[in-house]
């Protein structure tokens, strides 16, 4: 394959990626049903919903079970996002970045 190919291969490897990870989106219910999310990789909340369950909750409790069910969503998401990387091994994805996951960013000598 000429270089012109493998370019015109790649752009249209990677329009597709985009295609998919724009409809990237996960969907999670707590255990108790009382709370659903819907979280884009990197912990993007799209959607929150309670159900009747979530009145039987305090509002410490309720916000406990937000946040559980938020971290529990966006490690599917990250995963999912990792699955479809994967299959674009010829592209330069750094799943990190697209995750949200930024690496710690340090000064020399600390």
């Amino acid at each position: 394959m000429d270089p012109r190919q493998k370019l015109t291969a790649q752009i249209a490897q990677a329009n597709e990626f985009a295609a998919q990870l724009r409809d990237l989106a996960v969907e999670h219910t707590s255990s108790d049903y009382a709370v659903t999310v819907t979280v884009r990789p990197g912990g993007v909340v799209t959607g929150v919903q309670l159900s009747e369950r979530a009145t039987r909750h305090t509002a410490a409790s309720l916000s406990e079970t937000v946040t559980s069910a938020i971290h529990e969503a966006t490690g599917l998401a990250n995963a999912k996002l990792a699955a479809l990387a994967a299959e674009y091994p010829d592209l330069p994805v750094d799943v990190t970045l697209l995750s949200g996951n930024l690496p710690e960013i340090t000064r020399p000598g600390d």
